[in-house]
Parts: structure tokens; sequence; C-alpha cells
């Protein structure tokens, strides 16, 4: 598939060691610091950064109005799946037919203006400008001159599993739907990023697991492994150490996402976990960094 092609086609310096202690190289800090870090996008795109949590990108009353509107929304975007509600079609749930996916790009765009009171790319621009190393940050558009969706909106419900552990590399390899997006981005070692708009009462932890996806036993990455996902993934994967990521709501993670082998934890209690978010890369020539979902 094409997926193989492209991991193959881009080399990534060696990553740094790391203790089971500090697994791996995190940055918390503001939006008011993030000057500091000018590169910090390319730094965990190359291996040399693992990820960074910037706190309270979205104001506290701002955040429970933003909560209480997408909780009580019922319309088009909102599907509900096993282990709570989306709000716009993602890539990786589209299939091979983008006609839809496309379709709804606008429109829900334009709804999440109206939820958030501002465009949200402008909040997540704001953000990821700061860290691009002066490159273009914008989501990308696909060969036939659409937009891609820059962001997606996930709800988790307790009790219902939190989110299975997974490797954002893993996808790019089995699903053909990133066929158009790849002739764009460099999908190899995509980051991950969102923003939590409301906290579970607990639970709800970004586990970051000691397993790179290159150094993943084939028997976790055959086909049945991914689109089953069995328990037994899950399982085994609690044999390796790993680095708890608790943020708080209001707070942006960008983490190296298509490497490292994570997972969301179950929530509990009665509150659920809503985060907006996607994925980020560079551009094929290099020239700009892109965002969608």
């Amino acid at each position: 598939m094409f997926g193989i092609n492209l991991l193959k086609s881009f080399k990534k310096k060696p990553r740094r060691g790391k203790e089971v202690s500090d697994l791996y190289h995190w940055i918390d800090t503001s939006f008011d610091c993030l000057g500091q870090y000018p590169n910090a996008l390319e730094q965990i795109f190359l291996g040399e950064l693992d990820g960074m949590i910037i706190r309270n990108i979205i104001s506290e009353p701002q955040l429970s109005k933003i909560a209480e509107e997408i909780s009580s929304s019922v319309n088009s975007f909102r599907e509900e799946t096993p282990i709570g509600l989306m709000f716009g079609k993602s890539l990786v749930g589209a299939g091979t037919d983008l006609t839809y996916y496309f379709s709804e790009s606008g429109p829900f765009s334009t709804w999440l203006e109206k939820v958030f009171a501002k465009k949200f790319e402008l909040i997540a621009e704001e953000v990821f400008n700061q860290l691009s190393g002066d490159k273009n940050v914008n989501p990308p558009i696909a060969k036939n001159g659409e937009l891609y969706k820059s962001t997606t909106i996930r709800i988790l419900h307790p009790n219902k599993g939190g989110i299975r552990a997974h490797v954002g590399n893993e996808f790019i390899q089995k699903l053909p739907q990133y066929e158009d997006l790849a002739s764009t981005v460099k999908l190899e070692d995509q980051l991950s990023y969102f923003i939590v708009l409301q906290e579970p009462n607990s639970g709800g932890e970004l586990v970051l697991y000691d397993l790179l996806y290159k150094d993943t036993p084939d028997h976790l990455i055959e086909d049945s492994a991914f689109f089953n996902i069995p328990d037994e993934r899950d399982r085994a994967l609690e044999a390796y150490d790993n680095m708890i990521i608790k943020p708080k709501a209001g707070d942006m993670i960008i983490f190296d996402g298509g490497r490292i082998w994570h997972k969301v934890s179950e929530i509990e209690g009665a509150l659920d976990r809503i985060t907006i978010g996607g994925f980020m890369a560079f551009s094929n020539n290099d020239k700009s960094i892109y965002y969608w979902s």
C-alpha cells in the first residue's frame, strides 16, 4: 500500500535516550512563554522533543459556555460512537469516499465559530504560529480544491473504556483515505494536538507507553490487531513502562502521537471528557505546517 512507501521516504534524527523516571522529554509551559520555543513543532517532528502541554489556552468562563453549547447541540455533525460522541467526521472515520467529509468541512467550521465565538482556526494558529519557526500554518487543501477539516470534537462518556491504545503511524499504513493527503503532507510521525474543553471527575489521562511504532512487535500491528482492536493489544502494552499526562480544562497538548503508542484512560465519575483536536505535520516541500482531522 502507499503507506509503506511513505514510511520509508522521510528519515529522522535519532531520538534522545530516556529514563523510566522521566520517560519522555516533555515541556510544561503557558501561552505567554511560547516565545521560548520558536521551533518546538519541528523539534517534536524530528524526535528531539516528545511533547508539550500549554496551559490555559482558553479561560474558565469561556470553557463552561463552550462545553455546555457542545453537550446540548443536536445537529448533523453529531455522531454517536461506542465510547461517546463525535462532532465532525474525521478523516480516520471517513472511509475511502471523502465526498461527505469535504462537504461538511465549511459548515462545520462555521458552527465551531458560533460555539467558540471566534474562528477555531484563529485560536489554534495563535499557538501554532509561535512554535512553527516562521513557517505558514494552516489546514491542507486536497487535490480537488476542497479544504480538509482543521479539527473535530470528541466526547468520551464515563465507564466506556476510554480510547484504546494506538499510534498514528499505523493509520497511514492501514487506511487508504490518507492517499490524497500524502501528496501534500509528510504523514510519517505526524503530531497529535488537542485542547481539553471539559475535564472528567476522574480519569481521562493521556498515557504514553515506552514503545515506538518502529519497535512494535509484529503481532501487535498486523491487520487483525488493528481492525478488530482486541483486548490483547491493550493488555500487551501494560507490560511497558508509561508516562501519564493529566491536562486541565483549557490546556492544549501537542505530542509525538505518530511514533509513541498512547491511549486515553477510562473516564470515571459523572462528567464527560470533551476535547477538540486533530493532527499536524510538515508539507512535502517543508515550507508549511498543516493541521487537520
